[in-house]
């Protein structure tokens, strides 16, 4: 359901950027209507953001072009309820941008991390704390690229 990753991302460069890109800012809302997404935010990339994501991908010799970049950010005192993410997005890569971050809550465990691969097909969440969350992602769309199969990339 995780690899913690061991990879260093510009966290100053990430960072900056999602406060550029929340001005266009995206309020994300589940299509069932079963959940509450208040406070839940998907900030698109750009050439930065792109770049950045490249040599990650380079540095594991990942050549896919199936992928998306984009960062997701929880409002202080929200959170993201019991989710399993369906069509494309299959897993992720995640990097926290934010200090003292909530741990992600799979069904069995809760799990703090800082960058991580994660298997976002299993139900998962993360509960509210009193500050924003914001987490920079690479997610793999192509059906093949299981979390065992990246997994297995990023050695």
């Amino acid at each position: 359901m995780i690899k913690h990753l061991k990879y260093s991302f510009p966290k100053d460069i990430l960072l900056k950027e999602a406060e550029t890109l929340f001005k266009s800012k995206y309020e994300i809302k589940d299509p069932t209507g079963e959940a509450d997404f208040n406070g839940f935010w998907l900030l698109f990339s750009n050439e930065t953001t792109e770049s950045i994501a490249k040599d990650f991908l380079d540095h594991y010799n990942i050549t896919t072009d199936k992928y998306i970049v984009n960062y997701l950010v929880i409002n202080k005192n929200c959170s993201l309820p019991w989710h399993a993410d369906k069509e494309g997005s299959v897993c992720a890569i995640n990097v926290i941008l934010t200090d003292d971050p909530a741990p992600i809550e799979f069904e069995n465990e809760e799990v703090y991390y800082d960058t991580a691969l994660i298997d976002v097909r299993s139900m998962h969440r993360v509960s509210a704390r009193p500050y924003d969350r914001i987490v920079f992602r690479i997610t793999f769309q192509d059906e093949a690229h299981t979390f065992s199969e990246v997994s297995k990339w990023l050695k």
